[in-house]
């Protein structure tokens, strides 16, 4: 077990606003594609901000008592994990194009290509991302691979 001397060094906030780079792996063979996003950790303000957007819609719906489907809650969970991204680079074409971060484009990316989404969703929950490999345990395995 490593001896922590200061609580900082353990700040998944701070990591978590950094943000983390993972390398996508084929869904089938689990091989890296060379294909990288950028999100930030669950503990980020960024992603805290929007979780509490998302939040107090829920309980607005509720209070006017319409109930969110689950079409609703997937979009609303897709819609978090594009507002928890930053960017990427090296993805391969999407139809024959070049397909630019953007959130929009972030939302479609998770939408059609549900692998990525389960990834990249993975990636921002794990706090051991978000915290200086000397803090992580070692025994906590890391689930993507830096650059």
């Amino acid at each position: 077990m490593n001896k922590i001397t200061d609580l900082a060094e353990l700040d998944t906030v701070k990591g978590g606003d950094e943000g983390h780079e993972f390398e996508l792996r084929h869904p089938i063979s689990g091989d890296p594609m060379g294909a990288f996003i950028t999100v930030v950790g669950a503990d980020s303000e960024r992603h805290q901000e929007h979780l509490r957007a998302l939040q107090k819609k829920s309980v607005d719906a509720m209070m006017k008592s319409r109930r969110v489907n689950g079409v609703d809650a997937e979009q609303e969970g897709i819609n978090l994990l594009a507002a928890s991204t930053l960017g990427w680079r090296d993805l391969p074409l999407w139809d024959g194009l070049v397909f630019e971060y953007s959130q929009h484009n972030a939302q479609k990316l998770y939408r059609r290509f549900p692998w990525v989404r389960e990834q990249a969703s993975v990636v921002v929950q794990e706090r051991a991302n978000f915290l200086p490999k000397c803090a992580a345990s070692s025994s906590i395995t890391r689930n993507t691979t830096s650059t």
